[in-house]
C-alpha cells in the first residue's frame, strides 16, 4: 500500500512538475518575443527615413515609373489612414476612460482606476470594444454592490450614448472614410480570420480598398467609360432580425430568411411570399427590428450618394422581369 501510494505521488509530482515548466516556458517565450516585437519596431521607427529611402529607390529601379508611382501612392494613402485610424482611437478610448474615471470618482464607486483604464483598453476594439469594458466592470463592481453595479450600467449607457454622438464624430469623426456597413464587414472579417487584431486591422484595410476603388471609379467616370459591379443577391437588405432576441424573420413556407426591398416589403424568393416590414419583433415585441446585409438596390442607393449625377443601371429579377424592361 505504502508502496502504491508512493507511486501515485510521483506520478502526480511529475504531472505537476511538467506541467509547471512548460506553463514557465510558454510565458518565457511570450515575454521574450514580445521584447524582440518592441525592439525591432523601435529600429524601425528610428530608421524609417533610410528604410523609405531605400524601398523607394528600389521600386523606381525594379518597376516601370509609373508602376512605381501607383505604388508609392497606395503606400501614401494606406499611411496616412492607418494613422489616422490609430491617432483617433486611441485618443477616443483615453477620452472614454477619463470620463469613467471621473464620474465614478464623483459618485464615489469602486475601482475607479481599474475600470476606467479597462474601459480605455477594450474601446481600443472597434465597436463592441467599450461593452466588454462594461460588462468587466460591472461584474466588479457587483462583487462590493450589486446596486452599483446597476448605476454603473446606467453611467455606461449614458456616457456611451455621449461619446458616440459628440466625442467620436469630432475626434475620429470621417479619418478613415468608410461607410458603416463597410466598418461593421471589416469588424466581422477581421474578427473571424484574426481575433481582436484582426478587428483593429481590418478596418483601415479596408478603408484604403474603398478608396482605391472609389478612385478608381471617378477615373473611369470622368472618361466616360461604363463600370459593372456582380451581387447575386436581390433586394436591399439579405435579412432582417431583431437586436434585442437576436430573432430572424424567416418564411412561413420555405423556412428561410425574408429580403427587405427598398418598398417597405418583405420577400421570399423561392415562394414569392411577401409581407410588410415592421419594427416590432413578432417574438419579444420589442421594437428592435433592423435590415442587414447588402443588395442590388442598397448598392444602387450608395452608388447615387457617393457620386451624384451618375446614371446607375440595376439589372436583377426585379427589374428585369417584363420584356425589354432597360429599353
Amino acid at each position: 500500500l505504502i508502496n502504491q501510494v508512493v507511486d501515485v505521488v510521483k506520478s502526480g509530482a511529475t504531472s505537476i512538475l511538467s506541467s509547471a515548466f512548460s506553463t514557465a516556458m510558454n510565458v518565457f517565450n511570450g515575454v521574450a518575443d514580445t521584447f524582440i516585437a518592441f525592439f525591432f519596431a523601435c529600429y524601425l521607427l528610428l530608421q524609417k527615413e533610410k528604410l523609405g529611402l531605400q524601398c523607394r529607390k528600389a521600386l523606381y529601379a525594379l518597376l516601370p515609373r509609373k508602376g512605381a508611382d501607383q505604388v508609392v501612392e497606395v503606400f501614401s494613402l494606406s499611411h496616412r489612414i492607418f494613422s489616422s485610424f490609430i491617432t483617433g482611437q486611441c485618443t477616443e478610448a483615453v477620452i472614454l476612460g477619463t470620463m469613467f474615471f471621473i464620474v465614478m470618482s464623483i459618485l464615489n464607486m469602486p475601482y475607479a482606476v481599474l475600470v476606467g483604464c479597462t474601459i480605455a483598453v477594450t474601446a481600443l476594439i472597434p465597436i463592441v470594444g467599450a461593452f466588454i469594458g462594461c460588462g468587466l466592470g460591472a461584474f466588479l463592481l457587483l462583487m462590493v454592490s450589486p446596486m452599483q453595479a446597476l448605476i454603473f450600467v446606467a453611467m455606461f449607457l449614458i456616457l456611451q450614448q455621449v461619446e458616440g454622438n459628440l466625442i467620436y464624430p469630432h475626434v475620429v469623426g470621417s479619418s478613415v472614410g468608410l461607410p458603416s456597413i463597410w466598418v461593421l464587414a471589416a469588424v466581422t472579417l477581421g474578427g473571424s480570420l484574426m481575433g481582436i487584431m484582426g478587428m483593429l486591422f481590418f478596418i483601415p484595410l479596408c478603408s484604403v480598398l474603398y478608396a482605391l476603388f472609389r478612385s478608381y471609379v471617378k477615373e473611369r467616370l470622368a472618361k466616360k467609360e461604363q463600370i459593372i459591379l456582380f451581387l447575386n443577391r436581390r433586394g436591399y437588405a439579405g435579412f432582417y432580425s431583431c437586436r434585442m432576441c437576436g430573432a430572424v424573420m424567416k418564411c412561413p413556407h420555405c423556412d428561410v430568411s425574408l429580403t427587405y426591398h427598398r418598398n417597405g416589403r418583405l420577400r421570399c424568393h423561392y415562394c414569392g411570399y411577401e409581407t410588410a416590414f415592421s419594427r416590432q419583433c413578432p417574438v419579444c415585441g420589442q421594437p428592435h427590428v433592423a435590415a442587414f446585409g447588402l443588395g442590388t438596390e442598397k448598392v444602387e442607393a450608395a452608388l447615387y450618394e457617393e457620386f451624384p449625377g451618375i446614371r446607375v443601371l440595376r439589372m436583377d429579377m426585379d427589374t428585369t422581369r417584363r420584356k425589354n424592361a432597360h429599353q
